[in-house]
């Protein structure tokens, strides 16, 4: 059996050696590792010192969630910590890679601190709706002061141990063997007669206790209206860090690290975390092998094929912008040449990155230039006979192995594969605004899509910093949001009024309601695609009426709602509701009333449902996936875990009956999918089925 943790003497120090790739993660296996081999340096009187270090590419980069929700087994990580910081010879932890959540809480249990110039450190617990649970709310504060702590705990963002305020943790940054200097450390520590140094003892952070106190008091006023609940939590214990002795202030974060592992929004995050990475896992990728890219063609010279351009000269690839016109060409160069002088400017890259990033770059106004590239992304709208246009050019253009990719919105993936040769060449790709910060993008695989094509564009995406969701035949996202807005039209047309909908969706933690979201994508667009993605027979003509009063949005000033000013303050319009009440009257609709909850759950019923389809035409393999979609894309609230968590955790069984009693004011959208059926008879839910 392999060693979790290896055990070797070097000159009076004993080395700890955690070797449990890829991560090092802080298993059971690591925790008794780390204790045994602590036990065994402490009671050989040849041993001076202890050196903790991760083997591999890092140091533990957090604790094994997997374990979270299960009975505990001996030691437990704040055991572990507590053990290392009362050892009675100096223990050295030794940073490379990512220390994070429960690995910089053993970094700070230890008495001195060395890290690699490259290293970053952090306490990401609250991604997942907890705090840091061993000390870290605790042992941060008496080293950094309630600010540094704060930030690093609300954010979960890692940190550089370069950054500014980044040395109150370490005594060391080094270039070099880290190992070899780790070591070089901990003799010195003999030599010069220095013991155990225990965080638990420390009062640097404390000094200031009126500043202390003041930083306290305002991230409780800035997390008031946040619905999540371990934020509060985190504050309130670095509150306790500087108020209650030591050990009771570690009872006090143990206590409400349990009460947040035992909400349902600690339940949810953990439920996104897990989403996301299954959602990489392709059966294509068993087989598939990644084609080389050096070469990528851009069609088209709009906003997404300037954003796909750049990120591609950014990641160093050699781009080729075509178009069909000569202005056209000249305008994807301008506006590339805009997007590069931007990232200058907010120094995301360096003015020599941006001219060498240039001089990869080429236009065309014809698509013959486009022969050599290895990927091919066309990223124009058009209609779908257009498009097949396209394809079947590029077929004739493109060399053979090369990638076809359709990047525009609401692809006919295997109409454009038929008008090639090629079929297992091509592919759609669904990118999500804004390009630059959006992480996910769907993968729409035809009939034929071929394994090597799929691993192809996934280490493209990779490379581009984004996690891909595997999608078949159609994409999930828009699917999802049509439905959404036409349960809310369904809402809007029987009485409700957009504002009160906005306000309901805001309320369950959505970023925006969704007409506000669609005054700032623009009405036709938007009501285009969702035409073309939501199958019903009925769909509500309100906004045909705001369009004929001349609204389309916040860019033309009105739309839902009226945008007044610079920066443009958003007011609600009695206008718009007189339009509506003009159209009900026409229709003959007897308006009624309906609460925030009613509208909450008709939405979500609406996604879930749609969802439910997804996954029994095959577009969707899991619902976690639709899940990963729609938080990253959608801004679905992350700690509600996604529409089909979220549907889980509402029970399906209800679901179903309020979809059938919806189902009679609207059969054909609201009728429960069959799958709602299944599940309730074997007593299962969504995410029973996300074992793919």
């Amino acid at each position: 059996m392999v060693q979790a943790v290896l055990f070797e003497i070097e000159d009076n120090v004993a080395v700890l050696t955690i070797k449990s790739p890829p991560v090092n993660a802080l298993s059971h296996a690591v925790r008794s590792g780390i204790v045994d081999g602590l036990d065994r340096a402490l009671g050989d009187d040849d041993v001076k010192a202890v050196v903790l270090i991760g083997g591999g590419r890092t140091f533990p980069a957090g604790a094994d969630i997997r374990e979270f929700g299960h009975p505990v087994q001996d030691p437990w990580l704040p055991e572990v910590c507590n053990r290392l910081e009362m050892a009675s010879k100096p223990v050295v932890a030794a940073v490379h890679g990512t220390a994070l959540g429960g690995g910089f809480e053993v970094v700070l249990a230890a008495h001195y601190r060395i890290a690699d110039k490259d290293a970053r450190f952090g306490l990401p617990e609250v991604t997942l709706g907890i705090l840091p649970g061993a000390g870290g709310t605790q042992r941060a504060p008496r080293l950094a002061g309630a600010k540094f702590a704060l930030d690093m705990m609300l954010t979960g963002r890692p940190v550089p141990v370069t950054a500014p305020g980044a040395k109150v943790f370490f005594d060391a940054v080094v270039d070099g063997d880290l190992r070899k200097e780790a070591v070089a450390f901990a003799q010195n520590l003999i030599s010069e007669g220095k013991g155990p140094r225990r965080t638990r003892d420390q009062r640097i952070g404390f000094e200031d206790p009126h500043a202390y106190q003041n930083e306290v008091t305002n991230r409780y006023r800035m997390v008031a209206r946040q619905q999540e609940y371990a934020p509060e939590q985190i504050i309130r214990c670095v509150e306790a860090a500087a108020l209650l002795p030591f050990d009771q202030g570690l009872a006090f974060e143990r206590s409400s690290f349990q009460d947040c592992l035992e909400t349902s929004q600690s339940a949810a995050l953990r439920h996104a975390f897990f989403a996301e990475r299954r959602a990489g896992k392709f059966p294509e990728l068993k087989t598939g092998q990644a084609r080389e890219l050096n070469t990528i063609g851009v069609i088209g010279a709009g906003g997404l094929a300037a954003s796909v351009a750049v990120i591609c000269l950014q990641e160093g690839w050699h781009v080729v912008a075509a178009t069909t016109t000569v202005r056209a060409a000249e305008h994807a160069a301008s506006e590339i040449s805009k997007l590069l002088g931007g990232a200058v400017m907010r120094k995301h890259m360096t003015q020599t990155e941006a001219d060498e990033a240039l001089a990869r770059f080429t236009t065309a106004s014809d698509l013959v230039a486009l022969s050599e590239a290895d990927m091919i992304l066309d990223c124009t709208i058009r209609p779908p006979s257009a498009k097949r246009d396209v394809f079947t050019q590029l077929d004739a253009i493109a060399k053979e192995g090369a990638v076809l990719v359709d990047a525009g919105a609401h692809s006919k993936v295997n109409l454009l594969a038929q008008a090639t040769g090629a079929p297992g060449d091509v592919v759609a790709l669904h990118l999500y605004a804004p390009l630059r910060v959006s992480k996910v993008a769907e993968i729409v695989l035809g009939g034929n899509t071929s394994e090597d094509t799929v691993a192809t564009v996934i280490s493209f995406l990779r490379k581009l910093d984004k996690f891909p969701v595997r999608a078949k035949n159609e994409q999930i996202g828009p699917r999802i949001l049509a439905a959404y807005r036409l349960a809310a039209d369904y809402i809007v047309e029987a009485g409700g009024t957009p504002y009160l909908v906005d306000q309901a969706m805001r309320g369950f933690g959505m970023n925006l309601g969704p007409y506000q979201a669609l005054d700032y994508e623009g009405f036709e667009a938007s009501l285009s695609a969702q035409g073309s993605a939501c199958r019903a027979s009925h769909q509500p003509d309100f906004v045909g009426r705001l369009q004929a009063a001349g609204r389309n949005g916040a860019r033309s000033g009105k739309g839902f709602y009226l945008y007044e000013g610079k920066p443009a303050s958003v007011q609600q319009d009695p206008e718009v509701i007189e339009l509506i009440r003009a159209y009900r009257e026409e229709n003959g609709i007897d308006p009624r009333g309906f609460s925030e909850d009613a509208i909450r759950y008709r939405c979500l019923a609406a996604m879930a449902n749609e969802g439910a389809r997804l996954l029994r035409e095959g577009v969707a393999r899991r619902p976690s996936d639709i899940d990963t979609v729609m938080i990253h894309a959608f801004g679905f609230p992350r700690w509600q875990g996604g529409p089909m968590k979220a549907a889980d955790n509402a029970g399906l069984l209800h679901m179903k009956v309020e979809l059938e009693r919806f189902a009679r004011e609207e059969p054909k959208f609201w009728t429960p999918d069959r799958i709602f059926d299944h599940l309730a008879k074997n007593g299962k839910v969504f995410d029973d089925l996300n074992t793919q």
